[in-house]
This record gives C-alpha cells, sequence and structure tokens, in this order.
C-alpha cells in the first residue's frame, strides 16, 4: 500500500511543501504566529527554542578554533 504524498503546510495533494506557494507567510502574519517547520528538527548542528532555528554553539566554537590551512590543497 503506497503512501499518499501531500504538502504538509496547506494538505494539498498537488504538491509538496518545498513548492508549496503558502511557505511564506506576509509580514504582519509572522509578527502574529512565529511557527517552525517541522522538517528542520532533525538537522544536526542546530538549535531551534522558541521559535527560531540557529547555528549549535559548540559547532560554531569548533570552526573558530580550526586551523587556518597553509597551502591551497588543505
Amino acid at each position: 500500500m503506497k503512501t499518499k504524498i501531500f504538502c504538509y503546510i496547506c494538505r494539498d495533494t498537488s504538491h509538496i511543501a518545498s513548492t508549496c506557494s503558502k511557505r511564506y507567510v506576509k509580514q504582519e502574519d509572522a509578527s502574529s504566529s512565529k511557527q517552525v517547520n517541522l522538517c528542520c528538527k532533525a538537522t544536526r548542528g542546530l538549535v531551534i527554542s522558541s521559535g527560531q532555528i540557529r547555528p549549535n554553539p559548540r559547532k560554531i566554537e569548533a570552526l573558530k578554533t580550526l586551523a587556518t590551512p597553509s597551502t591551497v590543497t588543505k
């Protein structure tokens, strides 16, 4: 039995969320209700809290301590 594919934003079966015309909320609507796309929930290296998606501070610290390459190929 095949699973029916549908858009997670508007529940329409004619497209998927990445091509949905309702994907981007108008600015006045965005201030009243902020929503986090649940598809990003399992993304590595990001922290999702309070309706915001931010880079993981440990990942940023690791990049800061990374040595500068000495040659073009490194």
